[in-house]
């Protein structure tokens, strides 16, 4: 007690002994003010007094230094705020009024702000003091916002009548007009510029807690009310929006002048972006009451959002520049969408399962398209939120679909490139009168122009979130058995080539590949841990890929509710090439990933030069360990295609320089050697450069003890005493 008794007395004998210095050591002062330092003691009055004296002040730098001081002096002790709070709002009401310092209003601001939302639990004081000056502040904070120049005091006092229209909505019950025509000119998109970010945020959260000035009863109608206006207002920006396309007319006008594109394209996009944010502050904001939720019509623009596209036939009679203009916005339309159905699907839970069908197809068209890695991410984000707050899909197409549009974003871990995987260096091959070039082991680690898996961070970000939708589509029963075969494969396939892939070859981030290893692992482990059957036989692989507590839940009590549908055993799943149906292949082939083929390598090896071989040597008697090489030919340029007819690559020979892996694999040998020689499909990466063929030789290692198989069982004396 003694020091914090000395600290006050110290501060209030050199850091505020003067006007000037209590400025210039403001924030000293402030950081070492605490709660304990406004216990009962004799130097609290005389701080009260130094504070109001500084509030007072003529100088507009020691009423900034005062005000501050008596926020923190509220902040840490309410009974001293409480006591003196009706001298402080005589003092900061004008000082908001008045065309005051910047700074020295917004910390009668803060002020005010904390004295009339802090002592909500005493009404008394609530009754006599904060009541009366509660309109009175909102009304200096409407001015403030309609006409200030500065940005930062606008979102402020936006900000300040949000939370003061939270604590007292009945006493704004007539200020409704004022405050919706306050909210609703930031949020209408008609400024030149775009809205800004923080400006945005503040008016629709003013915006959306104007229906509670309607009390208890009235409250429910003003939010419906809201919902339909905004409702219009987002279907008439993107009616705007729309204008050169077939779809264009959604049956509502837009009053907008569209006339010059250049100006009214941005300002429709900036109007749908508000009109968007409105929807989900709404749908977020909580009612006294039950409140009618119109899921049809959202729904419906939701999916009229997803459904926007750049290729749709355009209207007979059209300006070109317009359409180039409003073609070029569509990335932004299918952003506002997927963020727009994300949070529709979190507040409407299960009642959005009538039109989730619908949404996921739309996504699922979507996501086959040629797509950015941001454009993807904002679907399958939007996806992993429809999936994880509605029930199953019973629809085998739909769901069939969506897995097959989500391998190839696995796949592409499998489809690795030559300058970025290399974990065992192998000497090209030197042409005749050159000097070979020497390459040593590591050396790909040193390169400034070594390429990555994932050289953007957004690409490893779109495959660790289709891990998380594969996770969840996992569990539905109805997917294609020659989809669920195929993915099976491929997740195997990663789990058991991430772990001979560095950290730093697969992505800038780091820290990505320890998330897809734990996401693929527990894929895995919970595919593996289905049925008693299959439990059995992948037991080894759940325990060395150490599962969650859940899978070992499942492994040691099976005493579980039965599933609604049996999965199917592992002998239905093809995990060997040759184990494969017509279906799987057609499958397989539709997405341009191809298999190893451990046969005997045809004769000529460039009669396929697109394909990414996996070549599996593999004895069982032999202790050296497991190659693997991918044989990737970088002379083919362009998109990767999706050709309905293609035949299976052969196999180029390679004899790749091998070394042994430092970072072995977690799988058991023998599950390995089981498993591995067809598991893993490649995908077909052509990727631009010359026409060379490099070998990329991934080598698992693993130590298995000598066996004899011949030796001979030892005899049995059964003539010993077994007593």
């Amino acid at each position: 007690m003694a020091d914090q008794i000395h600290i006050l007395r110290t501060l209030l004998q050199i850091q505020l002994a003067s006007d000037s210095s209590a400025v210039e050591h403001l924030p000293y002062t402030l950081s070492h003010l605490s709660k304990n330092a406004f216990d009962p003691s004799p130097h609290l009055s005389k701080w009260i007094s130094r504070v109001t004296s500084l509030m007072r002040s003529n100088e507009s730098g020691a009423r900034w230094a005062g005000f501050c001081l008596a926020y923190q002096t509220s902040i840490y002790s309410k009974e001293l705020m409480i006591e003196y709070a009706q001298g402080w709002i005589g003092i900061a009401l004008p000082a908001i009024a008045k065309n005051d310092a910047l700074p020295t209003t917004k910390a009668a601001i803060r002020l005010m702000q904390v004295i009339l939302t802090a002592a909500s639990d005493v009404p008394e004081f609530q009754r006599q003091l904060a009541t009366p000056n509660a309109t009175k502040y909102s009304t200096l904070l409407i001015d403030l916002a309609d006409k200030s120049p500065s940005l930062e005091l606008k979102i402020l006092s936006i900000n300040s009548l949000t939370s003061v229209i939270n604590q007292y909505p009945t006493l704004h019950r007539q200020s409704y007009p004022s405050l919706s025509t306050l909210s609703l000119k930031f949020l209408n998109g008609s400024s030149p510029a775009p809205v800004n970010a923080q400006l945005l945020q503040a008016a629709t959260g003013l915006y959306c807690v104007l229906h509670h000035t309607g009390g208890k009863v009235g409250a429910a109608n003003l939010w419906k009310n809201s919902v339909d206006e905004t409702l219009n207002f987002a279907w008439g920006s993107l009616s705007a929006l729309r204008t050169s396309f077939s779809e264009g007319n959604y049956g509502h006008s837009s009053s907008r002048d569209s006339k010059n594109p250049v100006f009214s394209v941005p300002r429709n996009v900036d109007a749908l972006r508000c009109a968007t944010t409105i929807l989900e502050k709404l749908l977020s904001t909580p009612t006294q009451r039950p409140v009618p939720l119109s899921i049809g019509p959202l729904a419906q623009l939701a999916l009229a959002m997803l459904r926007c596209s750049m290729d749709d036939p355009a209207k007979e009679n059209f300006d070109s520049a317009t359409q180039v203009m409003e073609r070029s916005v569509v990335p932004d339309i299918w952003s506002l969408g997927c963020s727009l159905t994300s949070t529709l699907a979190q507040c409407a839970g299960y009642h959005l399962c009538p039109h989730v069908s619908r949404i996921l197809s739309t996504a699922t068209y979507q996501l086959e398209q040629r797509l950015t890695a941001p454009q993807r991410i904002s679907f399958l984000v939007m996806v992993k939120e429809v999936l994880a707050n509605s029930f199953l899909m019973h629809s085998d197409i739909a769901v069939t679909r969506l897995v097959k549009s989500l391998l190839p974003s696995l796949s592409a871990i499998l489809a690795m490139q030559a300058s970025g995987t290399v974990l065992s260096s192998a000497p090209a091959k030197s042409r005749k009168g050159k000097k070979r070039a020497r390459e040593y082991e590591g050396d790909e680690l040193l390169r400034s122009s070594k390429g990555l898996i994932f050289p953007v961070p957004e690409e490893g970000e779109v495959a660790l979130i289709a891990l998380d939708v594969l996770q969840l589509l996992e569990r539905n029963p109805h997917i294609a058995q020659p989809a669920r075969s195929l993915a099976s494969r491929i997740f195997l396939a990663v789990a058991l080539a991430l772990p001979q892939i560095p950290p730093a070859l697969l992505c800038p981030d780091l820290a990505l590949h320890h998330k897809i290893s734990s996401r693929i692992q527990s894929l895995c482990a919970g595919l593996s841990s289905n049925l008693s059957n299959t439990m059995s036989k992948s037991l080894p692989m759940v325990v060395q890929m150490g599962s969650d507590s859940h899978e070992w839940d499942v492994l040691l009590h099976p005493r579980l509710p039965p599933l609604l549908q049996a999965v199917p055993y592992l002998e239905d799943l093809s995990l060997f090439r040759v184990e494969e149906s017509q279906e799987e292949t057609d499958v397989r082939e539709a997405l341009n990933i191809s298999t190893g083929n451990v046969a005997a390598p045809p004769e000529d090896a460039s009669a396929h030069p697109t394909s990414m071989q996996l070549d599996i040597r593999e004895d069982k008697n032999d202790a050296r360990p497991v190659v693997i090489s991918l044989s990737v030919d970088r002379s083919q340029k362009g998109p990767v295609t999706h050709p309905t007819q293609s035949q299976e690559a052969p196999h180029p020979p390679s004899q790749p320089l091998t070394t042994p892996s430092t970072h072995p694999t977690s799988l058991p040998a023998h599950q390995i050697s089981q498993s591995i020689s067809a598991v893993a499909p490649v995908v077909n990466a052509p990727t631009a450069g010359p026409s060379t063929s490099t070998v990329v030789p991934i080598t698992v290692s693993y130590h298995q003890e000598a066996e004899d198989e011949d030796e001979e069982m030892p005899s049995i004396d059964m003539d010993s005493d077994s007593d």
